[in-house]
């Protein structure tokens, strides 16, 4: 629930340091979450969560062919 509530916090800095998290220790459930900031309006913010969502799926299924 923390790092859930992290992902919508005001500072940036916070926020990449959630999804950093997330990426990194492979939390898929937090999948739905990343999805909704890849929306973000801050474009630095959308592409981090593009970019761990992409590590989770290689993570699941490989890498693309």
């Amino acid at each position: 629930q923390v790092l859930r509530e992290s992902l919508t916090n005001e500072s940036s800095q916070v926020v990449h340091q959630s999804i950093e998290v997330i990426a990194n220790e492979g939390l898929t459930w937090l999948w739905p979450e990343l999805d909704l900031l890849t929306e973000s309006d801050d474009p630095v913010i959308a592409h981090h969560a593009w970019e761990a969502i992409e590590g989770l799926r290689e993570s699941i299924l490989g890498p693309l062919a």
